[in-house]
C-alpha cells in the first residue's frame, strides 16, 4: 500500500543536481557534473527558523522528488552540500529528509531543503 497516491501531472518541475563530492586539497568542493532530473515538486518559497532573540532563513526552496516518478538520478545517492540549479539560479542542498513506505523498508520519496 502506497503512503500517498501522487498524481504524475504534479510533477512538472525540474532541476540539474551537481553531486558532493567532497573537499579539495587546494580549497572548495569538488563536483560531479551536472545531471537532469524530471518528475519532481519544486516549492521556491522561503522557509524561517525563530528563536527567542533572531529569525534564520533556512531555506529557499523546498524539492519533492518519488521514488516512482522522479527519473535522472538514485534518490537515495542524493547528498547534502550537492548543488542544485533551478531556471538558473544555484542553490545548495542544506538538509534531506528520506520518506519511508508505511508497511514497508521501502523509500517512497526525499524531501531537500536548498539555500
Amino acid at each position: 500500500m502506497a503512503t500517498l497516491l501522487i498524481d504524475p501531472s504534479w510533477l512538472v518541475g525540474t532541476f540539474q543536481y551537481k553531486e558532493y563530492l567532497g573537499r579539495k586539497e587546494a580549497g572548495g568542493s569538488s563536483l560531479a557534473a551536472a545531471v537532469d532530473v524530471t518528475a519532481c515538486r519544486i516549492n521556491l518559497a522561503p522557509s524561517f527558523e525563530r528563536s527567542g532573540t533572531e529569525t534564520i532563513k533556512i531555506g529557499d526552496a523546498k524539492i519533492f522528488c518519488y521514488a516512482d516518478y522522479t527519473e535522472g538520478v538514485d534518490l537515495k545517492d542524493l547528498k547534502e552540500r550537492s548543488e542544485v540549479i533551478i531556471d538558473g539560479q544555484t542553490y545548495v542542498v542544506k538538509k534531506i529528509a528520506k520518506r519511508y513506505e508505511i508497511d514497508q523498508p521501502k523509500l517512497f520519496a526525499v524531501e531537500m531543503v536548498v539555500l
